[in-house]
């Protein structure tokens, strides 16, 4: 149940010293921009479901488990969801249950979370899942650990091949490399300002998640978040 300290996040224009962030809002994307070639996943994850016992989901509604209904989540997947709705349903219980203050991240997190408030949950769209999946599935094989895709591509290009941002839209990603079960995948996100910014943005309601094997850290994560996007 251990995960390396190996992540990042990223929001589309706002670029952070410590890791790549930046933040997208466009009210009319521009078509054929962030194009690449489809390296992608067809949306099938057979990889490492994260090497650690599921985690208890008793203390949290049902209704916040989005995911658990779709056919093209790994179990794993649907859980990675699940969790980061339970945060965004109650940040301070959330903390208050799992986050443990054992680095100056934990503390900040915990303490962030605490004054945090809720957040809709995030509901599955097949396109970002299909996009998040063929990431991690081109980071394993390559043996990455990016947002730029082994042919270069940039997450909002890599969405697009999947769907389309219409009108006003946000993006953001998050990916995370280890292995633990979903709590502790999402736990080591909360820690990092910019990875937890992501999971509690409000205006971000729909979520796509790709988890497979990593040839150095034994796995790795990608969660995409949108508002405004369609899937194909």
């Amino acid at each position: 149940m251990r995960i390396k300290a190996v992540f990042a996040a990223l929001i589309l224009c706002v670029l952070a010293v410590s890791c790549t962030n930046y933040a997208a809002t466009r009210d009319k994307p521009k078509p054929g921009k962030d194009s690449g070639k489809n390296s992608g996943n067809t949306g099938q994850n057979t990889g490492n479901t994260g090497g650690a016992a599921k985690p208890d989901t008793g203390n949290w509604p049902k209704s916040l488990d989005t995911a658990r209904n779709v056919t093209y989540l790994s179990a794993f997947e649907k859980d990675v969801i699940f969790e980061m709705n339970m945060v965004r349903s109650d940040p301070k219980k959330y903390a208050a249950l799992y986050m443990q203050p054992k680095s100056a991240g934990d503390r900040e997190g915990i303490a962030a979370l605490n004054k945090a408030g809720s957040a809709p949950p995030l509901q599955p769209e097949k396109g970002l899942c299909l996009a998040a999946q063929a990431h991690t599935k081109d980071q394993g094989r390559t043996g990455q650990f990016s947002h730029t895709g082994s042919d270069k591509s940039e997450p909002a290009a890599r969405a697009r091949r999947f769907g389309k941002f219409s009108g006003t839209w946000g993006f953001a990603e998050n990916i995370v490399a280890g292995s633990g079960n979903a709590r502790v995948l999402v736990c080591m996100w909360l820690a990092s300002t910019g990875h937890r910014n992501n999971i509690m943005n409000g205006k971000l309601t729909q979520v796509g998640v790709g988890y497979g094997p990593h040839p150095k850290y034994g796995g790795m994560c990608t969660a995409k978040y949108a508002f405004g996007y369609i899937s194909n």
